[in-house]
């Protein structure tokens, strides 16, 4: 029997495990995106060189699973966040392109109706007509659904039971831009002056 330093069987020292970078090697192999496999814990004890059970132990106690779910949630978040930014910016410039459109459509209808031999025949239900065409390329420009027509809405419409506040406060503004629009319609065919 061999001897050291006095001792008869000394003990092996076995070299700390760093649980942190096995833990973080186990998050960081699950959440990578080029990876079609989940990096299983018997590859992890193979890798580390550490035995399946204290890995289990570790997994349950530090909620491995759970930080999991966070970072890749996380994950998730900022590629939708980054994906909804392109979205917007991409809807944004349509917009755009879509609400030129239709204030030249606008335009147009304004100039005809002002070169018209005898405008005040006019009825004010043709002219809600004519700006309700320019509102609903603009209102389909901004992703609002299409303008509603003017003769089927009621007062007690059974749509108006299903409209959201955004869709109440759009046709609210609508409206109002309607008969903004109206009045100087009105007020280009009759002259008058407030």
């Amino acid at each position: 029997m061999a001897v050291y330093n006095g001792k008869k069987n000394p003990k092996k020292h076995k070299p700390k495990i760093d649980w942190d970078a096995i833990r973080e090697d186990y998050l960081v192999q699950n959440l990578d995106p080029e990876k079609t496999k989940k990096y299983s814990i018997n590859m992890l004890a193979k890798t580390w060189g550490v035995s399946r059970n204290s890995i289990d132990k570790h997994v349950k106690a530090e909620d491995w699973n759970g930080e999991l779910r966070r970072r890749s949630r996380a994950i998730a978040d900022a590629r939708i966040d980054v994906h909804q930014d392109s979205i917007i910016e991409a809807q944004k410039e349509i917009r755009e392109r879509h609400a030129l459109v239709a204030r030249s459509a606008i335009a147009v209808a304004s100039k005809k109706l002002a070169s018209l031999k005898n405008p005040k025949k006019l009825t004010v239900e043709q002219m809600v007509k004519m700006l309700a065409f320019g509102l609903t390329a603009e209102r389909e420009a901004s992703g609002m659904p299409k303008f509603i027509q003017i003769e089927d809405v009621t007062p007690t419409d059974p749509a108006r039971e299903f409209e959201t506040p955004l869709m109440r406060m759009e046709r609210r503004r609508v409206q109002r831009e309607v008969e903004k629009d109206l009045a100087e319609v009105h007020k280009r065919l009759h002259g008058d002056s407030d």
